[in-house]
């Protein structure tokens, strides 16, 4: 962790980019005051890219659903070609709470 954003009293710094951004006592208030006095066509664009960011899923999330999706398949291929041991839901449970 980079010293200047260590410690609870020191000003607050956040990785901007490929440097580093201050942010003081900013807070969403301040930020939502600051965006009132953009034009409207920038406020429109702020808004969708606040938007877009709320719906963007992390690298490392992706990484885990793509695993599960192709786990998923192979599990359906197998079962469709016969290949796959079915027990019944009874026996199933049994197994994993050890009843």
């Amino acid at each position: 962790m980079d010293s200047r954003s260590r410690g609870r009293n020191r000003p607050r710094w956040i990785a901007a980019g490929t440097g580093w951004c201050y942010l003081g006592s900013v807070t969403v208030e301040t930020i939502f005051t600051q965006a009132l006095g953009l034009p409207e066509e920038a406020r429109a664009e702020l808004a969708a890219k606040l938007l877009e960011s709320l719906q963007e899923v992390p690298t490392e999330k992706r990484t885990y659903r793509a695993a599960w999706d192709a786990e998923i398949a192979e599990r359906i291929e197998e079962l469709e070609a016969g290949k796959a041991e079915l027990i019944p839901w009874e026996t199933a449970r049994a197994q994993i709470f050890g009843r």
